[in-house]
Parts: C-alpha cells; structure tokens; sequence
C-alpha cells in the first residue's frame, strides 16, 4: 500500500513539474473543439475520491470493488488510446451511434479486444460499444479496475479521455455537479454488485454512475454511459 501511495504522489508531482495536467478532449465535428482541460494538481486531489484516485493522466491505485479479488489484474497502469470527448446523447468523440466496428476501430485506433454479435469491448482503453444489427447502439465507459462483466479474470484499463469541460473518470460527485450542472434525478443503488456502484445521476443523454471507494469510503465516478437521444 506504501507503495501504491508513492506511485500516486510521483504523478501528482509529475504534473506540478510540467504546470497541471493537461488533456485535450478530441471532439465530434457537430460539437466543435472543447476547450483543453487543465487541473494543477491541487485541484486535482480534491476533485478525485481519495490520492489514490487519480486526476486527468493518471489511474487509481487503491484497491477497490473491481479489485476485490486478486485473480483481477488490470491491463495497463495508463490511459489507453485517443482522448476522445464523451457527447451526451451522440456518442464518443468522432464515434457516433450507427457507426459500424470497422468505423470504432478507426477512430479508437485500436481493434475490439472481446467482439461479438452484440457487443465490441476495448478492454485496456476501458470503453465498452454496444451493437444492434452490426452498428453502435450504446456505449460505456468503465474507471479503471472495474471488473468486466462476463470474465472475472479481467479488469478495465484506464479511459483516456472524459465529459467537457473538465470531468474525467474517478471524480467526486460534488466536482462532476459543479461542472456538468444537478442531473435531472438520482437514484440510489441499493442491491449489492461488484462494482461497488450505489449512486445513479441521469442527465440528458448519459447516465453516470458512482462507486464506493472502499479505502476512502468516497464516491467515486464509475461509469459513463451514453444513452441515445430518442
């Protein structure tokens, strides 16, 4: 655990040393550029469930629900893959629903790790496409850790990118509130699950939820899903 911490001071320091972390979401055309997102790493570390839970650039470190059993390793410790700007009811930066999987393969820069009839998982880039009849009909988007539904001896990586302005996966509830306005209503989880998930906040085209911490015993922003307009 000692260690664990030391990694995430060294990030932390890492972005002191190159004036805040910087990430530069790609957006859709429809949407237009999104300013780039910069968190010293101050902010950062009130912004995230515990130092263990990483700003924009890095990853979270203490264990958590998805890590609950040690079979579970995640697959890298960095984000993966291009920083493309979550669109609310559209779809994930340029990826938008309809798209074919030689189309999210393109644009994600890398090639479905689990692919089926209905589903297209990019496990190490944490991001999970839905298909209906060959083309996108969903998409979520996992913290890094979480356990992969269906293989218990996988985990998710790390998302590159996040929702403009400013909100990245990992993050309190009070800070994605601040950014993104109050959700049109909240649910609690209260069935037990292996993500840890207690919280739904539902906004137009995309649901987000919330996972205990189970060292901090904060919420933590989970998962992203990007729910078609319509």
């Amino acid at each position: 655990m000692q260690s664990m911490r030391l990694v995430a001071l060294l990030l932390v320091a890492a972005c002191v040393g190159s004036s805040g972390c910087r990430t530069r979401l790609n957006r859709s055309s429809s949407a237009g550029e999104a300013p780039a997102t910069t968190q010293s790493a101050d902010t950062a570390k009130t912004l995230v469930a515990s130092a263990n839970v990483p700003p924009a650039g890095s990853v979270a470190l203490a264990p958590s629900a998805g890590l609950s059993d040690p079979a579970i390793q995640p697959r890298s410790l960095k984000p993966v893959g291009i920083p493309h700007a979550v669109e609310p009811g559209m779809g994930l930066g340029p990826i938008m629903f309809g798209a074919t999987v030689a189309t999210i393969e393109r644009h994600m820069a890398m090639k479905c790790e689990v692919l089926t009839e209905t589903r297209c998982l990019i496990i190490t880039a944490g991001v999970e496409f839905a298909l209906k009849q060959g083309v996108l009909s969903g998409i979520k988007i996992h913290r890094f850790d979480r356990p992969v539904d269906g293989d218990k001896s996988k985990s998710w990586g790390v998302f590159a990118g996040g929702i403009p302005p400013r909100v990245m996966m990992g993050m309190v509830p009070d800070a994605v509130v601040e950014a993104l306005g109050k959700p049109k209503r909240t649910e609690t989880v209260k069935d037990l699950n292996p993500n840890g998930t207690v919280r739904r906040d539902f906004y137009d085209g995309m649901v987000l939820e919330y996972d205990l911490n189970p060292t901090s015993r904060r919420l933590m922003l989970g998962e992203i899903q990007v729910v078609k307009k319509g």
